[in-house]
């Protein structure tokens, strides 16, 4: 679990602080500060929602569906994983 949620930690990271192009990309906004990606992604991982961004006018439309969104479900998987027997 550990291992999986610092790889999640990482990709995540590298989505939200990184300016990939790709279709679904928003050119014109600029980079995503570190101090506030790295906030904002341990907030999508560990599911506490203590987000401190701007939505579409922050992250990027590829960072908030392929790294964000995905978070959201993998949060939520994993604690179900963790507590099953």
């Amino acid at each position: 679990m550990i291992i999986f949620t610092g790889v999640s930690l990482l990709v995540t990271y590298a989505c939200s602080a990184s300016r990939a192009t790709s279709g679904c990309s928003t050119p014109a906004l600029s980079a995503v500060p570190s101090p506030l990606a790295f906030n904002t992604d341990i907030s999508f991982i560990t599911n506490t929602n203590w987000q401190n961004y701007g939505g579409e006018t922050t992250m990027s439309y590829f960072s908030q569906i392929g790294a964000l969104t995905v978070q959201q479900f993998m949060s939520a998987a994993v604690g179900m994983a963790w507590r099953s027997p």
